[in-house]
């Protein structure tokens, strides 16, 4: 073992217990980056690997309004096994409650992948005819129960149970109302399918070859141009649910670099406070011929046994925090977490901690070395002077190394650019307030008083660390401003938003088509050719030859049109 070593391992025992807050503050600090970005990590790999189960296939062909023909089934039945849905808005009854719900009609293949479930106490294992399965939400908004009737559109149903589990719930999307399931045969019933009823048609797909599930989406919409399929697979299935996790994960990550900056301050005035108490100690070394470097390696030593014993505690509770969150709200989650050791957002959560405590202690560090072998005789403070060239390099090389992987470590690199910008700015802004507070207390008039004399003298005099204080006070106000500005904003925005008295449902309005002109046409008797009431005959039947074209040249109907509609 090293002189330093030994030497560092001697005062940590002897007196260790002054680098409590640095342990404390890089605890705190690397527990919630690594939190944070497991939970984020367990949440995206749990999409990932329900990705398949959530779409409800391999591939899945959407169309709007209309469902798909008998030569579009049968090009999607020759690529594997099919599983019609299809899915659209209506209003549920009972009584006189009523409530918006998200109706789906499913075929007999359905679900191609997972496990479609009732609670224990269903009537049967899925819907049939005019039976329905509803939410728990939407039983209890209605007052049903198991076995009584609702009506949706014209036709009464059955409740037959409440659904417990439906595999393909998330890749369905945002929803406005609460699930209910028929079959085709129910939905046809229900009489909701109309001309002009907003509903929407998907065709899951189970493929042999699940990797090819993008060529054959591609492949079978190129197929028919002209018929409006839409195709989606694994990848896209819960984009928005995977968005909104990203950006809460993003924005939960920002918020731990604030935290994280200042722990970072917590961490320099730590450092300082503990070395000025070992001021005699480092001048007695020199004393007896230690070098500087000797000193430097001493502490950053003793720094960096301290920080390990902070961070290695908080990364374990980091790397926990997804079972933590599992089994605390597990049900308020939309999905549940897929519980395993993620490396990566644990080894980023280390080195962000180790670069921040380097940023902040390296000057205190810097100012140990430059303590002269005759401050222990003459007992006084070394002049803190200007950081050497060599100080300030290295301290911009991490201020950059953290800077860097902080953007890279966000999903949105030029968001996080700003905000380390933004904090950047804010630590300069409090540090020369910090200096102005002290240049200002120093020329207050000194009190009388014994106290208030003392405590002014205090903020002021040479080492004094009034201005680490500004800024740690500063940033960790602004982080809770933020907070509290963001929170008091969304829910503003939410309440003056949604109307007070509002429609449970409102339908879509279609412009009616004006009803065409009629051509005019002439119900004279037979004339005699060259009379004057034939000639008048003529010309309006030589207008109606000219309307006739023109109305032949007109725009077909829309494709997905019904025939009436186009008449």
């Amino acid at each position: 073992m090293s002189i330093a070593s030994t030497l560092a391992f001697r005062d940590l025992r002897r007196g260790g217990r002054g680098l409590l807050l640095l342990a404390m503050c890089l605890f705190l600090g690397t527990a919630a980056l690594a939190g944070i970005g497991s939970l984020s990590a367990a949440m995206l790999a749990a999409l990932d690997a329900q990705g398949r189960a959530m779409l409800g296939g391999d591939v899945e062909l959407v169309v709007s309004q209309r469902r798909a023909t008998p030569a579009e089934l049968a090009a999607f039945a020759a690529a594997g096994p099919v599983a019609e849905v299809v899915s659209l808005r209506a209003m549920a009854h009972k009584g006189d409650q009523d409530t918006l719900v998200e109706l789906r009609g499913v075929d007999d293949r359905w679900p191609l992948v997972g496990r479609f479930r009732l609670a224990p106490s269903a009537l049967a294992a899925r819907p049939h005819g005019t039976q329905v399965a509803i939410a728990p939400a939407l039983a209890d908004r209605l007052g049903a129960r198991i076995g009584d009737t609702i009506r949706l559109g014209t036709q009464p149903f059955r409740v037959i149970g409440l659904i417990v589990e439906e595999p393909d719930r998330l890749g369905a999307g945002f929803s406005l109302g609460s699930p209910a399931l028929v079959d085709m045969a129910g939905l046809d019933a229900s009489a909701l399918l109309q001309p002009g009823s907003l509903y929407r048609s998907g065709y899951r797909i189970a493929l042999p070859d699940p990797a090819r599930a993008e060529v054959v989406g591609k492949r079978l919409a190129a197929r028919f141009p002209d018929a409006g399929w839409t195709p989606r697979t694994t990848e896209n299935a819960g984009r928005g649910l995977r968005g909104g996790i990203a950006t809460l994960g993003q924005f939960l990550l920002l918020v731990g670099l604030a935290a994280l900056a200042i722990a970072g301050v917590g961490v320099g005035s730590g450092v300082t406070a503990y070395l000025t108490a070992r001021t005699k100690m480092v001048a007695t070394l020199k004393v007896l011929g230690a070098r500087s470097t000797l000193i430097a390696r001493l502490f950053l030593i003793e720094l960096a046994l301290v920080g390990a014993g902070g961070m290695l505690p908080g990364l374990a509770l980091g790397a926990m925090v997804p079972w933590i969150v599992a089994r605390v709200a597990g049900d308020a989650l939309p999905i549940t977490p897929r519980l395993a050791l993620y490396p990566l957002p644990l080894v980023t959560a280390a080195v962000l901690g180790t670069l921040v405590a380097l940023l902040f202690a390296l000057p205190a560090l810097a100012q140990a070395r430059r303590v002269p072998a005759a401050t222990l005789l003459r007992d006084a403070l070394a002049e803190t002077g200007r950081p050497s060239w060599r100080v300030l390099a290295a301290m911009t090389a991490l201020l950059g190394g953290l800077v860097a992987l902080a953007v890279w470590s966000a999903a949105d690199h030029l968001l996080a650019a700003g905000f380390v910008a933004a904090i950047a700015g804010l630590v300069l802004l409090l540090w020369l307030v910090g200096i102005a507070l002290r240049r200002l207390l120093a020329r207050l008039p000194r009190p009388r008083a014994p106290l208030p004399r003392l405590a002014l003298a205090n903020l002021h005099r040479p080492g004094a660390a009034t201005d680490r204080l500004v800024v740690a006070l500063g940033l960790g106000f602004s982080l809770f401003v933020a907070l509290a500005v963001i929170d008091a904003s969304l829910s503003a925005e939410l309440a003056g938003s949604a109307p007070a008295r509002a429609p449970r449902f409102s339908p879509p309005t279609f412009p009616q088509r004006k009803p065409r002109r009629s051509a005019p046409r002439c119900y004279a008797p037979r004339q005699t050719p060259g009379s004057r009431r034939s000639r008048r005959c003529a010309a309006r039947s030589s207008r109606s030859r000219v309307f006739r074209r023109r109305s032949s040249r007109r725009s077909p109907p829309t494709p997905g049109c019904s025939a009436a509609t186009a008449r």
